[in-house]
């Protein structure tokens, strides 16, 4: 069973993933990261590379040879299998399929279009009998 996180009330949605993900990928044993938008995943790789202020979080690309090593993992198209047990989505959308994941992490930010999408994936997510959960965005996402 999938259980599926809301992160919600975010000031920005891409600044909140990265922080997210810099806290979370080391003790969640690696995360695939559902961005199709390709300006998002340029912005998200330059938040990775600036946060934390004093590194960097490390991640790549799905098609990268190294995906197999990083425990973050940009997915710009649904892959047949995730390569990680933990899926956080940045997409408007729910997932086609989540076959072999633990845990989805789902981001909504303040913006009123990113609020009703979210609303409409929450409302999805528990007809399809997922247990969901709902958490201010900075609350520890891992459960």
């Amino acid at each position: 069973m999938v259980n599926v996180v809301f992160l919600h009330d975010a000031e920005d949605r891409l600044q909140a993933a990265a922080t997210w993900l810099s806290e979370t990928s080391r003790s969640a044993g690696g995360i695939a990261v559902f961005v199709p938008d390709a300006r998002q995943v340029e912005r998200l790789e330059r938040l990775l590379w600036e946060y934390p202020p004093t590194g960097f979080t490390p991640h790549c690309r799905f098609e990268n040879s190294l995906s197999n090593e990083t425990a973050i993992v940009l997915c710009s198209e649904q892959p047949l299998q995730w390569p990680r047990a933990t899926v956080l989505n940045l997409s408007d959308e729910m997932p086609e399929q989540l076959s072999g994941v633990e845990q989805l992490v789902e981001i909504v930010s303040q913006d009123a279009p990113t609020r009703a999408a979210g609303r409409v994936r929450f409302r999805s997510y528990q007809d399809a009998g997922f247990v969901v959960a709902a958490r201010k965005a900075g609350a520890d996402a891992r459960s």
